[in-house]
Order: structure tokens, then sequence, then C-alpha cells
């Protein structure tokens, strides 16, 4: 069984400089998170603010790519859990053809944010996965980040 995820805070601590993404289940309020990179966190803060790069970015290549070759990304797979790693697939058509490709789960997130199709866990994971209930926690971070926070990023993504 598949439970369907969407995203519930990007965190960045600017300390220790560790960006976090954590992804809630759509049906609860039950949440987990990963540790991310910086260029996945600048992708997804990208997406996020709808911002249009002169150049396409990693991500936005990958679905041309994809879209080019007569293929259409579907939904993303979080499939397995293994040594605290998530291990994630992007599933696709390509003309009538069935592809599943490996993918770190960061990545396949920023593309199924990118192209806004669904995120999924399978259940055997997610009752594995370190799962955070709101009534024992609350979510690291401060407040979701506003565009005026953010404007600080405008230069790095325009490139000035």
């Amino acid at each position: 069984m598949l439970i369907e995820l969407e995203v519930y805070r990007l965190v960045a601590n600017a300390f220790g400089r560790q960006r976090a993404l954590f992804l809630k289940a759509t049906q609860s309020e039950e949440y987990f998170g990963l540790i991310i990179d910086d260029v996945i966190y600048a992708a997804i803060v990208s997406i996020g603010l709808d911002f249009k790069h002169d150049e396409p970015q990693t991500h936005e290549l990958i679905c041309t790519v994809v879209s080019t070759l007569g293929g259409k990304i579907e939904k993303v797979l979080i499939k397995d859990l293994r040594d605290d790693a998530y291990h994630a697939s992007i599933i696709m058509d390509v003309s009538g053809r069935h592809v599943e490709l490996d993918s770190r789960t960061s990545d396949a997130v920023a593309l199924a944010l990118l192209l806004k199709v669904p995120i999924f866990i399978l259940e055997e994971v997610w009752a594995r996965a370190p799962i955070i209930r709101p009534e024992n926690q609350q979510p690291p971070g401060d407040e979701p980040i506003s565009r005026e926070r953010l404007a600080v990023f405008d230069e790095v993504f325009r490139g000035d």
C-alpha cells in the first residue's frame, strides 16, 4: 500500500549549515525528515518561489530531456530506508512503457514539486521511518520562510 506525502517544511540551520526537508502524510499530521544538501535546498526554494532562471537548472533539464524523449514523469516513490538513508524511484511512462529510475529522494522530491506530481512512500517503509507526531514534537526551525526573508537569495538565483 502507498501513503501519499506532501512537503511539510523546509528548514535551514545557518550555523550548522544543515538543511532538512520534512514530508507529511496527506491523510494525517505525521511527518518525517531527511537531511538535504545545499544544491537541493536551493532548487526546492527556487521551485517554491516559481523563480525563473536564465538557464535551465538541473531538475528543469531532466524534465525537458524526459519529455523530449516521449516520457512523462507520473510520480515519485520512496521505496526503501537503509542505513539511515531513504531510497526513491522516479516512476514514468515512456511511450506506453513503465520505467522506474533510482534516484536520491531529495532529487525525486524536487522533480515532483517542479512537475506537481504526487509523492508516495511504501507503507512498510513508513512503518520503519522515524515518524514525528504533532502531539509529541513540533517541527524544528522557524516559521515557514517568507518571500521577504528569501530576497537575500535573489542575487544567487540571478547569477549576479
